[in-house]
C-alpha cells in the first residue's frame, strides 16, 4: 500500500516508537481502528485512528 503526504508523516513518526501499526478501514475508507504492537502485545491507539481521520481526504491513501 502506497501512503501519501499527511498520512505518511504521522505512520512514519508512530512507526519510530512502535515496532508495527494497524490500520482497520471501513468499506467507505473511514479509519475505524487503529492498534500499536508494543512489547508483543497489540494495543487499541485511539489517538493515531481520531489524528488520522482529522486529516484532508486528499492526503489519504
Amino acid at each position: 500500500m502506497k501512503l501519501q503526504g499527511s498520512y505518511y508523516s504521522v505512520i512514519k513518526m508512530y512507526l519510530t516508537k512502535y515496532n508495527q501499526v494497524k490500520i482497520h478501514f471501513d468499506t467507505q475508507g473511514k479509519i475505524v481502528k487503529t492498534e500499536k504492537e508494543q512489547d508483543g502485545f497489540w494495543q487499541t491507539d485511539r489517538n493515531l485512528c481520531k489524528l488520522l481521520n482529522r486529516l484532508p481526504k486528499t492526503s489519504r491513501i
